[in-house]
C-alpha cells in the first residue's frame, strides 16, 4: 500500500504538467460590425480607378444619403438619385438604382452621373473611418466625405418640396420637370401639386399630424402623368397621421408608405 503512493504522485505531478503545457485554444476573431449608416449623408470626393482618382467637377455636389436600413439617395450632381442596399458586414450591394432624367447643361455633368451611378451601381467593399467612407469594387474607389446634418427646420413657414414618393417597397421620384410643394402655417397647410392648388386645415400633437378635409383646384393638366401623380399624392396625403423632421427633411407617414421632403427656402 505504502509502495503504491510515490507512483500515484508522480502520475499526478506528469498529468499537471502536461495539461500546464497544453496550446491554450485562441477565440475565433469576431468580424467588425457593419458601420451603422442610417440617416448619414456623404458628399463625394473622387472616383475612378484607385491610381487615377478623378474629382468631381460641377456646381451641384454629388451626394450619397442613406435614408433608411435599406433606402439610398441623393444628388449625382444634377438630377436625384434612389435605390435600395444591403451590407453584410463590409460587403455593400446596391439594387434597383433609378434617377431622374432633368437635362443638365454644365459641360460634362450628364456623363459624371452616369459614370458615378454605374460605379456606385456595382457595389463593392464599403468602410468607413472617422469623417470618410470608401466604396471599393472593379471599377476603382468611390471616396466620401460626411456631411454634418444641419439644425432641424421648423415644420411651420417652411417651404417644403417633395424629393420621393414611397408606397411599400417601392420609392418613386417626383416626375422629371415637376414640383410639388408644401406649407404649414396658420393651422393651413397649402401648396402646388404641379398643376393645380390644394389646402387643408391642420393641427400637430408631438409627432401627430391630424388634417381636415382636402380642398383643390381642378384645372386640366396638360403635361403627361401629372394628373395622375397629383391625384396618388392627394390621395396618400388625406390618411398622413405622423411627421418626422432630421435636419432639413420632412418625412410624412401615411397609410400605406411615406412622403419625404427637402426644405426649399421661407416661402
Amino acid at each position: 500500500m505504502w509502495q503504491r503512493k510515490p507512483a500515484l504522485i508522480n502520475f499526478l505531478i506528469a498529468s499537471l504538467w502536461l495539461a500546464a503545457c497544453a496550446p491554450i485554444a485562441t477565440p475565433a476573431p469576431v468580424p467588425d460590425p457593419s458601420p451603422e449608416l442610417n440617416g448619414t449623408e456623404w458628399q463625394l470626393v473622387s472616383y475612378g480607378p484607385a491610381e487615377a482618382p478623378v474629382a468631381p467637377i460641377g456646381s451641384t455636389p454629388i451626394t450619397l444619403a442613406f435614408r433608411s436600413d435599406t433606402e439610398l439617395g441623393g444628388s449625382a450632381g444634377c438630377n436625384s438619385y434612389f435605390g435600395n442596399y444591403t451590407l453584410l458586414g463590409e460587403t455593400f450591394t446596391v439594387t434597383g438604382v433609378g434617377s431622374t432624367k432633368m437635362a443638365c447643361l454644365e459641360e460634362g455633368v450628364m456623363a459624371q452621373e452616369s459614370a458615378y451611378l454605374q460605379q456606385l451601381s456595382e457595389g463593392g467593399l464599403l468602410a468607413v473611418s472617422g469623417e470618410a467612407l470608401t466604396i471599393t469594387n472593379a471599377n476603382g474607389v468611390l471616396k466620401f466625405e460626411r456631411v454634418l446634418p444641419p439644425p432641424p427646420v421648423p415644420l411651420e413657414g417652411t417651404l417644403w418640396r417633395l424629393e420621393t414618393f414611397e408606397q411599400g417597397e417601392v420609392a418613386s421620384p417626383v416626375l422629371a420637370g415637376t414640383e410639388i410643394t408644401l406649407t404649414f402655417a396658420d393651422h393651413k397647410a397649402s401648396g402646388y401639386l404641379g398643376c393645380n392648388w390644394f389646402s387643408a386645415e391642420y393641427s400637430v400633437d408631438e409627432s401627430r399630424l391630424e388634417l381636415g378635409l382636402i380642398q383643390h383646384t381642378v384645372q386640366a393638366c396638360r403635361e403627361p402623368g401629372v394628373a395622375e401623380q397629383e391625384r396618388a399624392f392627394i390621395k396618400a396625403f388625406r390618411t398622413v397621421t405622423e411627421y418626422a423632421i432630421e435636419g432639413d427633411r420632412l418625412t410624412l407617414t401615411y397609410a400605406g408608405g411615406r412622403l419625404h421632403f427637402r426644405a426649399a427656402s421661407s416661402p
